[in-house]
């Protein structure tokens, strides 16, 4: 059977596995997060050669010199042979935080307020661990102004983080990671309007792009659209209500479903054609792969439909 060697154990490995599902499966303590490439949490060195395609794939969105070095995420590292590697250390761009506040939106949303002196743009996210091993991906939903980085996310009964950074003391400390992504405000004159679409938490980016876009381009009309599965009910937080109160932006919710029209598609349908709109497009992946290509079906360009997609969990079980 095919074998990993990782900090000096031999582990046998599946096919079917990525090699991190493989060392979890065997119990070895190694950050991670999404499971899909976006958090960089798993990152391992690869020791000896490899396939040029297979470490193409792992090292997607790494910089370049962590993809010199031999850097992967062990996420999207399926090897067709015996590999060896280790584990590294934290990335440098780790950095420490403390919750200030906290509230429920819903039953199942909440924002999470935290003290800290990073700086991002508006749609960049975070990866965020409670205890340094596990960690989740939540987008800044306010500019970097405040000295506070608020978070929206969905608490999953029993989580590792979600659950954890619910139910942890005002005034706990969490580990951070970023800012990171490329999900942010571009600016084009072929561009008269802008549509924001989020599902979920999807939310969160839309809100700090929405108040990016007021402030860098100001005679834009904007369409902030929040979309919730019909089987589930929208929340409400207090930068949509002023959002609401803004009148160069339009604030409407409505929801959605996977295969039949929904009360979302209706109010898309009033927009018109879309060629001259930048679209943000961001929540669950089934979410985004379908609106994207609604959205093109209405007339927007490939070229400004812009998509930041997350697994949905509730989906996932």
């Amino acid at each position: 059977m095919p074998s990993i060697r990782f900090n000096d154990q031999t582990l046998d490995y599946l096919p079917t596995e990525t090699v991190l599902q493989c060392l979890l499966r065997h119990r070895q303590q190694i950050p991670h997060g999404c499971q899909a490439g976006a958090c960089q949490s798993c990152r391992v060195k690869v020791n000896g050669p490899l396939a040029a395609q297979q470490m193409h794939l792992a090292q997607q969105g790494l910089r370049p010199d962590e993809q010199a070095d031999g850097i992967a995420l062990s996420c999207q590292l399926q090897p067709s042979e015996g590999l060896e590697i280790r584990g590294v250390s934290p990335k440098s761009d780790q950095h420490t935080a403390r919750i200030v506040a906290r509230s429920a939106l819903n039953e199942q949303v909440w924002e999470l307020t935290l003290g800290t002196r990073l700086r991002w743009q508006a749609g960049q996210y975070f990866s965020v661990s409670v205890n340094g091993v596990d960690y989740r991906c939540y987008s800044a939903s306010n500019l970097a102004d405040d000295g506070n980085l608020r978070l929206q996310l969905r608490r999953y009964e029993g989580g590792q983080v979600s659950d954890a950074l619910c139910r942890a003391e005002i005034g706990s400390e969490v580990t951070l990671q970023g800012p990171l992504g490329d999900f942010t405000l571009r600016s084009d004159a072929r561009i008269k309007r802008i549509l924001l679409l989020g599902h979920g938490t999807g939310l969160a980016p839309l809100l700090a792009l929405a108040q990016h876009a007021l402030q860098e381009l100001p005679a834009t009309p904007i369409t902030l659209i929040h979309a919730y599965r019909s089987t589930q009910q929208p929340y409400h937080c207090t930068m949509l209500e002023e959002l609401a109160k803004q009148a160069d932006i339009t604030v409407a919710s409505a929801s959605w479903a996977d295969s039949v029209a929904s009360e979302l598609d209706d109010v898309l349908d009033k927009l018109g054609a879309l060629s001259d709109t930048a679209c943000y497009l961001s929540g669950s992946t089934d979410f985004v792969r379908h609106y994207q290509r609604r959205l093109f079906m209405r007339g927007a360009s490939r070229s400004h439909i812009f998509c930041e997609s997350f697994l949905d969990f509730t989906q996932r079980a």
